[in-house]
């Protein structure tokens, strides 16, 4: 029963971060993309756990680190340090429901890992579908498939270290 749970997060994740990433597409570029993703996903965390202040705080930490790390990164290493950044704010934001301090050490660790790998394996999973179908529109919303990589994982990551908590 706990992974269907987990797998019910992560279908969670997956469809809040890409509805976020194309409400800000409506937007703009890729960097409304990756605040609105990292904001659903963060808003879809606090409303799993059932609190909806943590809801707004997650959402909010996540929005405000992506936005900042984005344009960091513009000019120092890479625009895509925002993903691992804005799941370490989840994480972060999530540490007052988190039970133990093996649960809050995990989370806070895994997180940043989660969200770059979940990123990377949305993003090549959808630009190699769209190449192998010869089709350019597929290759352009990478970032669709990367942001859904990033809620799925993060969240799955979240559910694992929220079990005792949320028993």
């Amino acid at each position: 029963m706990r992974w269907l749970s987990v797998l019910r997060w992560s279908l969670v994740g997956l469809v809040s971060a890409a509805v976020g990433c194309l409400a800000g597409s409506l937007l703009g570029s890729f960097w409304p993309q990756t605040v609105v993703a990292t904001t659903f996903a963060g808003a879809a965390f606090g409303l799993l756990v059932g609190r909806r202040r943590l809801a707004v705080i997650a959402s909010g930490a996540a929005a405000v680190v992506s936005l900042l790390a984005f344009y960091l990164g513009n000019f120092a290493v890479s625009p895509l340090i925002a993903w691992p950044l804005a799941g370490l704010a989840i994480a972060l934001a999530a540490l007052p429901v988190l039970s133990t301090r093996r649960a809050k050490i995990g989370a806070a660790l895994s997180a940043p890992i989660l969200a770059g790998a979940g990123f990377a394996c949305g993003a090549a999973l959808v630009a190699f579908a769209g190449l192998s179908l010869d089709d350019s529109q597929w290759v352009a919303r990478f970032m669709l498939g990367g942001a859904g990589g990033f809620g799925f994982l993060v969240l799955a990551g979240m559910r694992i270290a929220t079990w005792r908590a949320t028993r």
